[in-house]
């Protein structure tokens, strides 16, 4: 008896727990619905931000492109009120409001920014296309006049019936006289907005460049202090030569580095051979060299020749460094360089037979000596300076002198 008491509380239980799960089920149903709905309503409201932000966006670049910089810097600084009062990010208004600030390119950088951030909204569908309206067509006497400011955008003469832009004073700010001269009469010709702006860039780019080709003897001289007259006529025509002064001081700045190199490899191409020349013609060379003079076993009282050749054996060890022979790459070939690194690392060990090392040493130096490092110092000594008419006409038609200082060319 108590055994079927027990199976029948058992079946119980389990007649309730199967009459729950239907309202167990649907309310995780509920709760799966309403989470959906949540993150569906995060994300609609999520894409409104951007799509507001987009067209807030579009609405600046058109007061850009139309020339009114003071009504998109107004709508801006609204606009990041309106962020800031919702504690929403600022960041991208208020890049968009410096560029404002930068003058000319700035405006063009900002105008670049939000026209590829459009672009992009259309492509993915968070925009419509901008609808293209008819051009406006204006008779004579008539005006068009912004609403907001009231200012008058395009003005119609009656007689010559063109259309009278004026150049915004935002865009010819820190601009000299001259170059705000030149930029205002390009943006007008230009019609304003912004082809006016890219007209108006070039010309103040152009304003730029000739600033700074005037200045271009003192950037050389501050930047190359100790370039010898011949040198700075190398620089000089370098920086002449490039399209811009910017990309001249650096092809100058390249030369200078190779100028240098070549001085320098002058002077270690010089003393090599200035030391092995005199190792060779040492007559006491044989009491320094062999298996026993060149070594401790062979100490003996040094007199002056003696101790001059081996400080000569020394230093010109010292200098024979890979380092060194690099700087005769584009004088001697790679293969007679290599050889150079080869011997110099034990063609001059004391220890070695007379025989051998006199060998050795006369292979250096043929080899360092088989042609002559030539800087832009040597080349101009080579050529004729000249300071006459008569001493020109001299000259064979294609010969290069030097004039004032420059390397030339006769035609």
């Amino acid at each position: 008896m108590a055994e079927r008491t027990l199976a029948n509380r058992f079946a119980a239980m389990g007649a309730g727990f199967q009459g729950k799960m239907p309202e167990f089920y649907a309310q995780e149903e509920r709760q799966r619905l309403a989470q959906e709905r949540a993150q569906l309503m995060q994300q609609q409201e999520a894409t409104q931000r951007q799509k507001d932000q987009l067209l807030f966006g579009r609405a600046v670049n058109d007061q850009l492109s139309a020339g009114n910089y003071d009504l998109a810097i107004t709508g801006l600084n609204n606009r990041l009120v309106e962020l800031n009062a919702r504690g929403a990010d600022t960041g991208f208004t208020q890049g968009i409001r410096n560029l404002l600030d930068a003058g000319p390119d700035g405006v063009q950088e900002a105008q670049r920014i939000l026209t590829a951030g459009d672009q992009e909204a259309v492509t993915r569908e968070i925009l419509d296309p901008v609808a293209v309206a008819d051009p406006i067509q204006l008779s004579a006497n008539e005006r068009l006049i912004d609403p907001a400011t009231r200012k008058v955008l395009i003005d119609v003469v009656p007689d010559a019936q063109e259309a009278i832009t004026q150049t915004p004073p935002a865009l010819l700010a820190g601009l000299d006289p001259q170059t705000q001269e030149r930029a205002s009469a390009a943006f007008v010709a230009a019609g304003g907005g912004s082809a006016g702006v890219n007209a108006l860039n070039d010309q103040v780019a152009l304003g730029a460049e000739s600033q700074q080709r005037a200045d271009v003897p003192q950037m050389l001289s501050a930047s190359f202090p100790n370039a010898s007259p011949a040198e700075r006529a190398q620089l000089d025509a370098a920086v002449a030569g490039a399209k811009s002064v910017d990309a001249g001081m650096k092809i100058a700045s390249d030369i200078r580095t190779e100028q240098r190199r070549l001085t320098k490899a002058k002077g270690f191409q010089q003393r090599a051979v200035q030391l092995l020349n005199g190792i060779l013609a040492n007559t006491e060379l044989n009491a320094v060299i062999g298996p026993i003079q060149g070594s401790a076993a062979g100490f003996h009282m040094l007199d002056p020749m003696e101790t001059d050749v081996i400080a000569d054996i020394n230093e010109i060890q010292d200098i024979l460094t890979a380092e060194n022979m690099d700087l005769m790459t584009g004088v001697l070939s790679e293969s007679d360089i290599q050889l150079l690194k080869n011997l110099s690392s034990g063609a001059l060990n004391r220890t070695r037979s007379e025989d051998r090392f006199r060998s050795d040493a006369t292979t250096l130096r043929d080899k360092l000596s088989s042609a002559l490092v030539e800087t832009v110092d040597d080349v101009a000594g080579a050529e004729p300076n000249i300071t006459t008419r008569e001493e020109f006409d001299a000259l064979p038609s294609g010969s290069f002198f030097i004039q004032d200082g420059e390397r030339r060319q006769k035609p």
